[in-house]
């Protein structure tokens, strides 16, 4: 009976005190909140409650005291560190002592009201695989306090001078193996590069970062170079945890040179003007990150590569997975990066395009006299051919554009080359061949554009740049090969009874320079295409795709056409008369 009384009694006590606070004397009086102060500790840093280390790790630890006594009070701090934990780093105004258990650090301080907070931080070296540690073992560390009521108002809040408390905590620290540590953390995905949001911009070269340029214009008024302190893109990070707590990391990430594997500079966060006094850092750009048992996160970290400071050329980008608050990495990843810087060829080209357009509507306004001088059934005849290709190329094209991109994706040129290259073709050139003077492609170019764009709600710099572009360049073949500067006379009288274009009088050697000379007008034309969607969309194109299109639906399927249309006029000759 009396050890069941003296269980009672034990229950009785711990149900009307707050946990680990009792009294050192007598008379026992709280304050109104039931505790005098908190001891809130975090070790390793950031972790929380409970923490883990690993092993051969040195950890950053925060010892917190909260006062929430309204009065001044003094506190005798204790922390038992046991063997066989080393304190590395302590603040000047704690001592040590050692005894049986390990190692005591030790402190006296003031706490003068409600609120008022002590913190220190420390360090402390776990070996690795240390005696009496098990694997996945923990180590306990026991905070103490005692507390003293000081304050003159004390006996206002029922607490007489002398009167202390004694409070306790006991810090259990997890030690888990580095190799656990590395099959349960890893990276699942890795794409540079990447958005704010973390997607991956397709639009663009895998794994390649373009170097930021300042404007010409920008520099040229300011009068001097600024750093622009904006990231030059991202970084996408798939971390997940195998662990059945939770792990606060720091996700580093670092530029390496591959053949001395040494940090480079240039790719270090760069502060915006004004605030050059605080420094460039040096320590990489870096994320913490907060990971739930078993759990997966996302992480987006910025990459600052500006143009002079990093070099274009051939990179490793490090990733860097560390235990946030002590000095262990976890795991690292080495990714081939290439830093290519912008190049002025789609710039020229475009600047190329946007004069050819430019120029396009000047001589039109120029030459107005001439284009009103033409026969009113060339005019009729231009219109209907304008009309048809519109009908027959951008309409049927376009739609199965959208069908066909859904199966082939950025090969869907090979059957929307068909209309586009082929048909388009073969009407233009039977065009120029029955109304052999300048100018005529043109307006056709205009008339068909123009309906596809109020149609297709496609109208913008683009088809734009694109309309100058094809009238330029086709005018200048097809007046090269003879067909719109009066040299078709020639080519008549050259004709052999035996030619298939006998009735029409146009040579063979004719048709198929025209071939060949418009096939490479058409690869011209599509090359300052690509080069146009590069620069004002930020696109990119592999070479081996460019020279694919450029031969197949540049050359190969305007190759096949040109003679298809001379065909086709000599045929609605006849049938005109």
């Amino acid at each position: 009976m009396l050890w069941i009384t003296l269980l009672a009694m034990e229950f009785f006590l711990f149900a009307l005190f707050p946990a680990g606070v009792f009294a050192t004397n007598s008379s026992t009086v709280f304050p109104e909140n039931g505790t005098p102060i908190v001891l809130s500790h975090e070790i390793p840093y950031g972790q929380g409650k409970s923490g883990w280390v690993c092993e051969n790790s040195t950890v950053s630890g925060l010892l917190r005291v909260e006062s929430r006594y309204p009065g001044k009070i003094e506190v005798d701090y204790q922390l038992q560190i046991p063997t066989p934990l080393v304190l590395q780093k302590i603040s000047p105004d704690m001592s040590v002592e050692k005894n049986s258990a390990g190692l005591k650090l030790k402190a006296n301080f003031l706490l003068t009201t409600k609120g008022d907070q002590w913190f220190r931080v420390i360090e402390i070296h776990l070996p690795l695989m240390a005696q009496g540690v098990a694997e996945n073992g923990s180590v306990p560390l026991t905070a103490q306090a005692v507390i003293h009521g000081v304050s003159e108002q004390a006996a206002i809040h029922g607490v007489s001078d002398g009167q202390s408390w004694f409070t306790q905590k006991t810090i259990s620290l997890k030690v888990l193996n580095e190799r656990i540590l590395q099959e349960s953390l890893g990276v699942t995905d890795f794409a540079i590069p990447a958005d704010e949001q973390g997607l991956p911009q397709k639009n663009l070269k895998k794994n390649t970062i373009l170097l930021q340029t300042e404007s010409l214009l920008a520099r040229w008024l300011s009068g001097e170079h600024h750093e622009d302190p904006t990231p030059a893109t991202y970084a996408a990070v798939g971390i997940n945890s195998k662990l059945e707590d939770t792990v606060n990391l720091l996700a580093k990430l670092d530029f390496l040179d591959p053949q001395t594997r040494l940090k480079v500079a240039g790719f270090d966060p760069v502060l915006p003007q004004g605030h050059e006094g605080l420094g460039r850092g040096g320590d990489g750009v870096y994320q913490m990150v907060c990971l739930s048992p078993r759990g997966q996160q996302k992480v987006v970290l910025p990459i600052y590569a500006q143009d002079g400071m990093a070099l274009p050329g051939h990179y490793l980008a490090r990733l860097s997975l560390k235990h946030f608050g002590t000095d262990s990495t976890i795991c690292q990843y080495d990714y081939p990066i290439e830093v290519s810087s912008p190049q002025w060829g789609p710039l020229i080209i475009t600047l190329f395009s946007l004069a050819a357009a430019m120029g396009m509507i000047l001589l039109i306004y120029l030459k107005r006299k001439y284009f009103l001088r033409l026969k009113t059934r060339e005019l009729i005849t231009i219109a209907l051919f304008g009309t048809i290709i519109f009908a027959v190329v951008n309409v049927p094209g376009t739609l199965l554009w959208r069908f066909a991109h859904i199966f082939l994706g950025p090969f869907s040129f090979f059957i929307t080359g068909f209309f586009h290259e082929i048909i388009f073709y073969m009407l233009l050139t039977s065009l120029v061949v029955l109304i052999p003077k300048p100018g005529a492609i043109t307006l056709v170019i205009i008339i068909k554009s123009l309906m596809s764009d109020l149609l297709f709600g496609g109208f913008s710099a683009t088809s734009f740049l694109n309309m100058g572009v094809a009238a330029l360049i086709l005018e200048t073949a097809y007046y090269l090969c003879g067909l719109t500067r009066n040299a078709i006379e020639d080519d008549r009288a050259k004709a052999t009874d035996q030619s298939r274009y006998r009735r029409h009088g146009i040579a063979p050697r004719t048709v198929w320079i025209t071939a060949v000379v418009c096939g490479l007008g058409d690869v011209l034309i599509s090359y300052v295409n690509f080069n146009i969607f590069m620069l004002l969309y930020r696109l990119y194109y592999a070479t081996w795709y460019i020279a694919v299109y450029l031969l197949v639906s540049g050359f190969l399927y305007t190759f096949i056409a040109v003679p298809l249309g001379f065909t086709l006029s000599r045929r609605l000759s006849i049938i005109g008369g």
